[in-house]
């Protein structure tokens, strides 16, 4: 994540992160505007 935060970018992907959803639920999670916080080190 270190490599990627260095290159500017504030997305990533992956069950690492949050597994899978429903897709009811990641159309209201998008809709809403809701992000995963991810701690800096």
């Amino acid at each position: 994540m270190t490599f990627l935060r260095d290159l500017g970018s504030d997305q990533l992907q992956g069950h690492l992160f949050s597994p899978a959803v429903p897709a009811a639920d990641f159309a209201r999670m998008h809709s809403e505007g809701q992000r995963l916080a991810v701690s800096r080190p």
